[in-house]
């Protein structure tokens, strides 16, 4: 009823509020990143006085979650956490650009710690939610997100190690899944500029290869924009010096040659 939305809007407001406080906001999202380092220990597996800790409860309405809406598999396994993607989301969704100024710092200092793969999954899901979160959003504040997380995304996925480049990749496909690829033309700008040119060495190819294999995936047949924007790209790398380019660049194809097959008559 009525008075049960009031109390749940009360709640999300002084939830959201909360992210004022840059204080806050910097300690919750250093303790997502501790947790990440955490995981897989022995409470990721481990009952508390008969009941499951909350890594393995987490697992449980993830998995929930995941039935119900058709989330995607992770490249990165548990290692990507949907907890803190949906927190995300919902700090922009309920609280706006304004709620977000606070992450900002947060979210810098973590892509630029390229070594830390804690960090690195922490920043990926940050700008998932950040993104998921602001799809509605339109005018103004629409532009003044894309302003911000732009030029953070492509420093991230320019500079993403083999051993966070996965996180990357599930950022991609949760922000992605469900979604008018026409609504996220500035990411497919992104990921098409990547290794556009023939001065970049095989790891920075295979990295600009599986980013838009992670796209490729979600877009499916509404891809056109993405297909069209990496397609020079594509043709240049299928005929690269380099096996496991032209591999990766392969099953690029494949995907995009699903997508694109015309429906049985």
């Amino acid at each position: 009823g009525g008075e049960g939305w009031a109390v749940v809007s009360r709640f999300t407001a002084a939830a959201i509020g909360s992210f004022s406080d840059a204080d806050f906001a910097k300690q919750v999202c250093d303790k997502m990143s501790e947790d990440h380092r955490l995981n897989g220990d022995e409470r990721a597996d481990s009952n508390k006085g008969g009941f499951p800790g909350m890594p393995v409860a987490s697992a449980a309405v993830q998995h929930a979650a995941g039935a119900r809406y058709s989330l995607p598999g992770n490249f990165s396994g548990a290692a990507f956490n949907m907890d803190n993607l949906q927190t995300f989301k919902a700090v922009a969704h309920s609280g706006g650009f304004k709620a977000c100024e606070h992450l900002w710092p947060v979210l810098t200092t973590a892509i630029k710690a390229t070594s830390d793969r804690e960090q690195q999954c922490l920043a990926a899901e940050m700008i998932a939610g950040l993104v998921r979160g602001s799809i509605g959003w339109e005018g103004e504040y629409a532009t003044s997100l894309r302003d911000k997380v732009s030029p953070l995304l492509a420093e991230a996925l320019q500079g993403a190690s083999p051993e966070s480049l996965p996180y990357w990749m599930d950022c991609l496909r949760h922000i992605a899944i469900q979604k008018d690829p026409r609504r996220l033309s500035w990411i497919v700008t992104t990921v098409a500029s990547l290794s556009s040119d023939d001065s970049q060495g095989s790891p920075a190819q295979l990295r600009a290869l599986k980013l838009f294999k992670a796209l490729a995936i979600e877009f499916g047949w509404r891809g056109t924009v993405l297909f069209t924007a990496c397609a020079p790209t594509m043709r240049r790398l299928m005929a690269g010096e380099s096996k496991s380019v032209r591999e990766e660049a392969a099953r690029c194809l494949c995907i995009l040659s699903r997508a694109t097959q015309p429906l049985p008559r």
